[in-house]
């Protein structure tokens, strides 16, 4: 009811309603599970590394290409599934054509599931630069 929202100064509502406006990458860390991987993995291990160097607009866009969303929620609590990590596994070529390189492929996201399936970059650059290529030019 609208009544209630006196009780609020304007940034508590806003934090109510949209959730932290810097992204927590510990919490992030917490709530992610992974999938035919794990956080020991080279590419994995690439993948929070870049995520750690992007500039907080960066990681908000991350969020908003994995999730549809531009911030997480306030804590462990209010979460309503995790952040899925998952090994990219890239279609068959077309008879005759050769297997793309992988690190000429992009990650793709699942925004309803909060999933990512990110393929296994040879180097942390090469990660850094699909994932900001991905998070720039996807469409909305």
């Amino acid at each position: 009811p609208q009544r209630l929202l006196v009780l609020f100064r304007w940034d508590e509502l806003e934090l109510l309603v949209c959730g932290q406006p810097r992204v927590d990458l510990e919490l992030l860390k917490r709530m992610t599970v992974y999938s035919d991987c794990c956080e020991s993995d080279r590419h994995i291990q690439f993948f929070w590394q870049a995520l750690e160097s992007f500039s907080e607009e960066q990681r908000s866009g991350y969020i908003k290409f994995v999730w549809g969303r531009a911030r997480l929620p306030l804590d462990k609590e209010s979460w309503e599934q995790p952040h899925k990590v998952a090994i990219f596994h890239p279609p068959r070529p077309a008879f005759g054509k050769p297997q793309p390189s992988i690190d000429s492929l992009l990650p793709y996201a699942h925004t309803c599931y909060f999933t990512i399936d990110i393929p296994k970059y040879t180097s942390a650059e090469v990660m850094r630069k699909r994932l900001l290529y991905a998070i720039e030019n996807c469409p909305e």
